[in-house]
């Protein structure tokens, strides 16, 4: 009888012991430590020590089994215990390199063609050669031609077949009036059979009267239904908007039939539009962010080099040091992380490479909050729009 309360004694303080091991294990992990390897030598202590009881007094067998079931069903409880708190409390390893919705699969980062002055069809050769995958594009910027043969290219070579891209191109307000000839356009500019996405460059929509002099605007619930039907058509799988706010999202929502898989939009730490972010998110529309490097041509016209230094800022810098990361690394991370799509510009092969770097790894959630505070609500894209987005309607998120 002594040696049965002996046994449960030990059990007892057993079960005590791991509970309070538990808990420093939950506090230890809330701050991002992995202090796994307490397990083991708890256990293994334990463990040898109700070897050498069980050795030395010879119990009966069925009660070293349940003695060592008991152990074993304590650490699967702790594992579960700690799985949990690292499913609310850490992060992973490396960062999606896909973003899915509407049964849409969207790589996570891309790359874009704005006023390129380069050769359009090498650097997307190159691009897509080193792994991108995402490739945005629009009529204005005059890259369309460049893109598809940089694709045909890559595809001919075997480097990729077309359904592992995904090309963006854009209808521009100017072309409102002959939305189909448009989208027609652009596949034959292309070379494409069809395209992956596409956008409302703007919600401003222009209508021409015989003499070509801007008459008034065409409103949103006539040129969508005209989107929606080039999905029908099989011009495009998806259509999406850019440039737009909540406001406007809201009156698209309202009656749209198909949903706009994207609204892209200019998005950094100096611009983060965080109630944007959250409504597009709520919605299941995916953000795709232009200039988020704040830098290039978007910014050509913005002469104080001081208020657009983003990748020389102390918390940039200090993170690039600390991950063993470029400036534009850190950045395009955070962007990723926020569930933004960058479409980053460059036409330097080794630029390329790093951007496609920007998601093998991932940084301490305080740190991504520290780069949320570089935030000053500042634009560097032009349009005439933004004096009326960017004043504070609360109603509207």
């Amino acid at each position: 009888m002594n040696e049965l309360n002996s046994i449960e004694n030990k059990i007892l303080h057993l079960s005590e012991e791991l509970e309070k091991l538990l808990n420093i294990l939950k506090l230890t992990l809330e701050n991002g430590k992995n202090d796994i390897k307490i397990v083991e030598d708890i256990d293994l202590k334990y463990r040898k020590e109700l070897e050498n009881y069980i050795e030395d007094k010879n119990p009966e067998i069925n009660l070293a089994i349940y003695i060592f079931n008991l152990i074993d069903n304590i650490k699967k409880n702790l594992c579960e215990a700690v799985d949990n708190v690292y499913s609310k409390n850490s992060l992973t390893e490396t960062l999606p390199k896909y973003f899915e919705s509407s049964n849409a699969k969207v790589p996570s980062i891309g790359i874009g063609t704005a006023f390129m002055t380069s050769d359009i069809s090498e650097v997307i050769y190159n691009s897509i050669k080193d792994g991108t995958r995402l490739i945005d594009t629009a009529s204005r910027y005059g890259s369309e031609e460049g893109v598809g043969k940089g694709i045909k290219r890559a595809i001919e070579e075997g480097i990729v077949k077309r359904e592992d891209l995904f090309i963006t191109t854009k209808l521009g307000k100017l072309e409102m009036t002959e939305a189909e000839e448009a989208i027609k356009r652009s596949l034959k500019t292309l070379g494409l059979d069809y395209i992956d996405l596409y956008l409302l460059h703007w919600p401003k929509f222009f209508i021409y009267n015989e003499k070509g002099e801007k008459t008034n605007l065409m409103p949103m619930h006539k040129i969508w239904p005209i989107m929606e039907s080039f999905v029908e058509k099989g011009y495009t799988k998806y259509i999406g908007v850019s440039n737009y706010n909540v406001q406007s999202l809201l009156n698209l929502l309202s009656f749209c039939k198909i949903k706009p898989l994207v609204n892209e939009v200019e998005f950094h730490p100096y611009l983060y539009q965080k109630k944007l972010a959250d409504f597009c998110k709520k919605e299941n529309i995916i953000i795709f962010g232009y200039n988020p490097l704040v830098k290039g041509s978007y910014c050509a016209y913005t002469a104080d080099e001081e208020h657009r230094n983003l990748l020389g800022e102390e918390i940039i810098v200090y993170l690039s040091q600390k991950y063993n990361k470029t400036e534009g690394q850190i950045v395009l991370n955070w962007s990723i992380f926020r569930e933004v799509i960058p479409i980053p510009m460059t036409s330097n092969p080794h630029r390329m490479k790093e951007n496609l770097g920007s998601i093998d790894f991932v940084m301490e959630k305080e740190e991504y909050e520290k780069i949320d505070g570089l935030n000053r609500n500042q634009r560097y894209g032009l349009s005439s729009l933004w004096n009326i987005y960017d004043k504070e309607i609360d109603v509207f998120a």
